[in-house]
């Protein structure tokens, strides 16, 4: 479709209104039969939308297909937005439709109102977005969805919170692949053994290497008394 011409037949349009004020628009406008692609080609994107999904207004950048480094980057890159605290990590997470290379999701740990972690607010984002609970995403989820996070799920929550693992789980296995960047470290909660469920219910999980050292500086700016290698 020409859009620049479009421009310019609603630029004519707008500019010869003053002289000739009832003009019709569509005397400006070429007819979208005379387009050579039909315009249900440039819908497509919205009419495959799935039923109730409302559109994010969230913008992301481009990300080649399978480059699970750069979508750990990004998410570190969301996890520097969140306020530093001594009482939680900063943490960024992405929820993604891995065939059609699309983020359903973003957040980051305090993002949305509560106490959130970064996976519960892309959770809960979705859930708004389709007008469901979180635990009905499941069957609107893609084929395969996967996780991106730059510190492991909590297993565990101190504040009462549900833990992120269990958020999940809750989905069957709407998540079937949750990358990590780094382990969640002991400080909090002790060790974390949301990895051995995930594993158990046949959710894959796989450490993203090579970010270690700058997701931990990122994930305990607020943190007085921490020691990194």
């Amino acid at each position: 479709m020409d859009v620049q011409k479009i421009k310019r037949d609603v630029l004519d349009y707008l500019s010869s209104k003053a002289d000739v004020p009832s003009t019709p628009l569509s005397d400006f406008l070429t007819p979208l039969c005379a387009y050579p692609t039909p315009l249900e080609e440039y819908t497509k994107g919205l009419l495959d939308l799935p039923p109730n999904r409302r559109m994010s207004s969230e913008v992301h950048p481009p990300i080649p297909p399978g480059d699970h480094k750069a979508y750990m980057q990004y998410a570190l890159q969301l996890a520097k937005r969140s306020p530093p605290k001594s009482t939680n990590f900063r943490v960024g997470a992405l929820i993604v439709d891995a065939d059609k290379n699309e983020v359903l999701a973003s957040g980051y740990t305090l993002e949305l109102e509560g106490n959130t972690h970064a996976e519960q607010c892309c959770l809960m984002k979705l859930a708004r977005q389709y007008n469901l609970s979180e635990e009905h995403l499941a069957g609107v989820l893609p084929e395969n969805t996967v996780l991106y996070t730059t510190v492991e799920p909590c297993a565990k929550r101190l504040s009462g919170n549900i833990p992120c693992v269990e958020r999940i789980l809750k989905l069957g296995r709407g998540i079937k692949t949750v990358y990590v960047g780094v382990k969640e470290p002991e400080k909090f909660v002790g060790e974390n053994f949301g990895r051995m469920q995930l594993e158990d219910a046949g959710i894959n999980v796989v450490l993203v290497g090579g970010l270690e050292k700058r997701i931990l500086e990122v994930a305990t700016a607020g943190h007085k008394d921490k020691t990194l290698d």
